[in-house]
């Protein structure tokens, strides 16, 4: 009677690899599941931000072909009011383009290195 109750009972190192298997299955699956929550993170942000940068592109031109055509009128003819607002524009990339790395590309990267290491709670 006590063998067949010792038979129908794992030994301890059995026991200890199907414990060591069931943790490596459910580690799999942890990060699987955080790959699939950060990757739709990533993708929802970025859907969101072409959604945002294109309405922003369209108001932006239409606001800018306004304000060169008021400052043509302003001007005397429709060409200074566009020549006009294009060399503002060519000033304002510039200075963009000097002052890339700290106006853009280090708010930018932060932004990504945020969105990808969020913030373990404590």
């Amino acid at each position: 009677m006590i063998q067949m109750e010792d038979q129908n009972h794992e030994s301890p190192v059995e026991e200890l690899f199907e414990k060591a298997d069931s943790y490596v299955h459910t580690t799999i699956e942890l990060f699987k599941l955080k790959a699939i929550h950060l990757s739709s993170e990533v993708a929802s942000s970025l859907i969101v931000g072409l959604f945002f940068s294109i309405g922003i592109l369209f108001t932006f031109m239409v606001l800018s072909i306004s304000l060169a055509l008021w400052l043509g009128a302003v001007l005397g003819a429709p060409m200074y009011g566009f020549l006009a607002l294009g060399l503002a524009y060519s000033f304002l990339i510039l200075v963009l383009f000097l002052l890339r790395d700290s106006w853009i590309k280090k708010p930018i990267s932060n932004s990504i290195i945020r969105l990808l290491l969020p913030a373990k709670p404590e």
